[in-house]
């Protein structure tokens, strides 16, 4: 069985952080980061959700670490 790389680790862990961040808000919160997420997707809105953003700087920290 081959090792998982860097980045498949990175990610996983990334996703981990995503997860307990997703388990900490409120139905309300949750609703709002969709609508942010949805907003994300038209180039005219500008980028407003968190959880993208945490996901990327998440992954990026993460997979600095590894290297």
């Amino acid at each position: 069985m081959s090792r998982p790389s860097n980045e498949q680790i990175a990610h996983d862990m990334a996703m981990a952080f995503i997860q307990a961040d997703l388990s900490s808000m409120s139905g309300n919160e949750r609703l709002e980061e969709i609508e942010a997420i949805k907003d994300d997707a038209d180039p005219a809105k500008p980028n407003t959700s968190t959880i993208i953003d945490n996901f990327n700087r998440y992954y990026q920290i993460i997979l600095k670490d590894l290297r």
